[in-house]
């Protein structure tokens, strides 16, 4: 027999602080554990909010130390962002410290209110020259402010070391003034794509001003680049004009340590003694005294369209001879920058808004969606039931995708771990039963359920899905051949332990 359903009863899932590294809504940042010389910093800014918690417009206003950025315009240039957000006007304000604010905002309509919120945007600026003379604090705070409307609701600081490069004065060394990033392990430069005159790169010669008998220095330059003409580095005086996109200076003056303080061009000098090869280029300098101390600089282009995981790290690799015997050699490890928007979101559906009965099968659907960038795999889908409900079976998970179903009895709470990342403009969706009973249920109660993921070191909800409770019983004949409905169908319902009648002639319309 049904059940009879009367007093208004709220059944919900059992509760979970969702505040685990961060507030709700709350901001993160994150940025690197050291900063070194000419390094690019990569500072990442995460939002996250449970379904429908940000629901006005908003912003989060960024504090950078003025003193560790080389370059303002870095912080718009390179900016990675996508909607919601978008840079206010003034997009960087200096406040009372001297220090730069990047005021980014945020816009409340472009964000679903039915699924968690989970974004993160990428500030990218290269750091300065920092020398063993350089002013700079010995770290520096990143600080994130989250504003609701006019009211900051969270706030998060990250720390940086800085350390000053090392001084030192090689026989042959080859670097990079471009910015700088640790990929696979190596410190490499990263090659900008869109201006490839300022991939920069100067090997020095003789710096420490020794006695080298014909001198010769042999280049080769990685697969998949090209030498171009270089943009001007350093301060150096006479005709700049290059030759097969080479320049080549001569120390004129230095410091008290030796350090090279001003060069003259001497390109010219040297026009009969270039010479190209499949892979680069030889450069012969003759003997060299003491007094003569060379740095050669050329730009790359990169011509492939590799990916910058296939680039991987390659080498700009130089030798110096004398009398064609080897004495020393240098790399200039290069790379592509990867570092793109993210936005991820978790929906949840129930397929039944009613239920008749203190007792009936729930089926739940949990929809991970990736709008911008991809979602890491190992992220975990927690969804802890309501009171009375209990895992039954998975009904549908790709399992390419995600983990068997891992269900916790005990908190009656169900795990699905992500096997691969999802790439992005995916959404993959996973489905299962539950099975509902509770004989003191009444009419009017609401199982309401959610689900969470961790994002940031921050749980963010999915919406609330609801059942009710309506005491209402749906009698339906079939057709058994169309399968359809039958009308004038005639019902009458019986107590199943009495056996007596408890409604008849009970027509179908």
């Amino acid at each position: 027999m049904l059940a009879q359903l009367s007093t208004p009863f709220i059944t919900i899932a059992e509760t979970i602080d969702p505040m685990v590294a961060g507030d709700d809504p709350g901001v993160t940042i994150t940025g690197p554990e050291t900063i070194t010389s000419q390094q690019q910093v990569e500072l990442k800014v995460t939002l996250s909010a449970s379904a429908g918690k940000l629901d006005e417009d908003g912003k989060i206003a960024i504090t950078i130390p003025r003193g560790i950025v080389k370059n303002s315009s870095d912080l718009v240039n390179n900016l990675v962002i996508d909607k919601p957000f978008y840079l206010e006007d003034p997009a960087i304000s200096v406040n009372t410290d001297g220090n730069y604010m990047l005021n980014v905002a945020y816009d409340h309509t472009e964000i679903n209110p039915n699924g968690t919120v989970n974004t993160t945007f990428t500030i990218k600026f290269q750091a300065p020259l920092i020398s063993e003379e350089s002013t700079l604090p010995g770290s520096v705070d990143f600080i994130a402010d989250l504003s609701k409307g006019s009211t900051i609701v969270s706030t998060d600081t990250t720390t940086s070391e800085v350390k000053s490069a090392i001084g030192g004065l090689p026989i042959l060394s080859k670097w990079s003034p471009g910015p700088k990033k640790t990929i696979d392990g190596v410190n490499a430069t990263l090659m900008n794509l869109t201006n490839p005159s300022s991939n920069v790169f100067a090997i020095s010669v003789n710096y420490n001003q020794q006695s080298i008998p014909n001198a010769k220095i042999e280049d080769q330059i990685p697969v998949g680049t090209k030498m171009v003409d270089p943009d001007d580095y350093l301060p150096v005086t006479g005709d700049k004009t290059p030759i097969e996109h080479l320049r080549i200076a001569k120390v004129t003056q230095r410091n008290d340590k030796g350090t090279p303080l001003a060069w003259v061009y001497e390109t010219e000098k040297f026009q009969n003694n270039i010479h190209l090869t499949e892979t680069g280029f030889s450069i012969e300098f003759g003997t060299l005294t003491p007094e003569d101390s060379y740095v050669v600089m050329y730009a790359m282009e990169v011509t492939t369209d590799d990916s910058p995981s296939d680039f991987g790290v390659r080498y700009n690799h130089v030798e110096l001879y004398t009398n064609h015997t080897f004495l020393r050699q240098n790399d200039a490890p290069i790379a592509l920058d990867e570092s793109s928007y993210q936005s991820i979101s978790l929906v949840k559906r129930v397929k039944q808004t009613t239920l008749s009965t203190t007792q009936g099968t729930l089926e739940y659907s949990l929809a991970l969606q990736s709008f911008n960038g991809s979602i890491a795999a190992g992220t975990v889908i927690a969804d802890p039931l309501p009171e009375h409900t209990r895992y039954v079976e998975t009904i549908g998970a790709d399992s390419e995708y995600f983990t068997v179903a891992n269900y916790n009895q005990e908190s009656n709470t169900l795990y699905y771990t992500l096997l691969k990342d999802i790439p992005e403009g995916t959404e993959k969706t996973i489905k299962f039963s539950a099975i509902f009973s509770h004989p003191e249920a009444q009419a009017g109660e609401v199982i309401t359920n959610r689900a969470y993921i961790n994002y940031a070191g921050t749980d963010t909800y999915s919406n609330d899905v609801t059942t009710t409770l309506d005491g209402s019983a749906y009698l339906t004949k079939i057709d058994a051949e169309t399968k359809n409905p039958l009308a004038g169908a005639k019902f009458k319902v019986i107590d199943a332990d009495s056996g007596n009648i408890v409604l008849e002639n009970l027509i179908t319309d």
